[in-house]
């Protein structure tokens, strides 16, 4: 993540993030993005909670980026032959 050029926290890139929509969002949410396993925004479960999705909706849909993420990395690093990407974890 690259920071703000702005003085402010947030930080851009594919996954933006700011401590202002981070803090605004629903305990399990910030407990999902805290524990990935990879960097994920505030901006994309802000926006999907605006558009009148659920909390558990919007977990959901953060731990299934955070896995895609997950995965697109160990293919380019390890190969398709990496325990992680065995059949319980190709969707």
């Amino acid at each position: 993540m690259r920071p703000a050029l702005d003085g402010t926290n947030r930080t851009g890139g594919r996954n933006p993030f700011a401590w202002a929509e981070y803090d605004g969002l629903p305990p399990a949410v910030r407990r999902v993005i805290m524990f990935a396993p990879t960097s994920l925004g505030s901006r994309r479960a802000r926006m999907n909670l605006l558009k009148g999705r659920t909390v558990a909706e919007v977990c959901a849909i953060e731990r299934g980026v955070a896995i895609g993420i997950t995965r697109r990395d160990i293919l380019e690093a390890y190969g398709p032959d990496h325990p992680f990407l065995s059949k319980a974890h190709v969707a």
